[in-house]
């Protein structure tokens, strides 16, 4: 079966089931793209995928913030502080076309499988910065979000992270395109870029329309 009608069905399935959108992460250079497209999904941002190692717990802070101090366990009210972060720090080509509310935002997080900790800073009575960290046997995963004001302490940031995975052998940390200062930062502690990525996205609601055309053409069939 053609990969677009594949995905046809997928999207079909997903709609069934309540999905708004169905966003597909693929190598740059993967063939499944353009039949992405045919079956409408649109690009929504490029990612690269780093790779480096941690930092030992005796590593040095930077100078700037004092993580240890600073950063919190992130707690179940933080949710909608996280959201308004999202909506700051991601661009507004990206935000239309994810179009995401905050109760869509918040089941659509990537959680990476193993032992994940998120934790999150405060200033000027809002969340203005967020740090997730996995283990996974020898490998960790990197993830933070920072407010547009506060990039100046991202390599603190960075540098907590990698602290925070000292008992791991690898570090990964997927990028999007506009996080120019998170990919600065990584290069300066020796991370390396593995591979891009383009994540793609699709509304289904053109997809439920078909399916319940589809549906009452066959229904105005039936004989009565």
């Amino acid at each position: 079966m053609p990969v677009a009608n594949l995905l046809e069905q997928l999207s079909v399935s997903a709609a069934s089931q309540g999905a708004e959108r169905i966003f597909l992460r693929l190598q740059q250079d993967d063939d499944v793209i353009s039949s992405a497209r045919l079956s409408g999904f649109f690009p929504l941002m490029q990612e690269t995928l780093y790779r480096g190692g941690p930092l030992s717990e005796e590593s040095g802070q930077g100078s700037l913030f004092d993580a240890d101090a600073r950063l919190r366990k992130k707690e179940k009210p933080d949710e909608y502080g996280l959201f308004r972060l999202h909506n700051i720090a991601t661009p507004a080509e990206v935000r239309i076309l994810s179009g995401m509310t905050f109760d869509q935002w918040a089941s659509s997080h990537e959680q990476s499988p193993g032992r994940y900790d998120e934790r999150v800073f405060d200033g000027k009575g809002t969340i203005r910065g967020w740090l997730g960290t996995a283990r996974r046997s020898s490998v960790g995963n990197l993830a933070t979000m920072l407010h547009p004001d506060d990039e100046s302490v991202i390599e603190d940031i960075v540098i907590a992270g990698l602290r925070r995975l000292s008992n791991t052998k690898t570090v990964f940390c997927v990028v999007p395109e506009y996080q120019f200062a998170l990919s600065r930062t990584l290069e300066q502690q020796n991370f390396r870029p593995e591979g891009d990525f383009i994540t793609l996205v699709k509304s289904t609601a053109k997809t439920v329309r078909e399916s319940n055309l589809a549906r009452s053409a066959l229904a105005s069939r039936e004989p009565m």
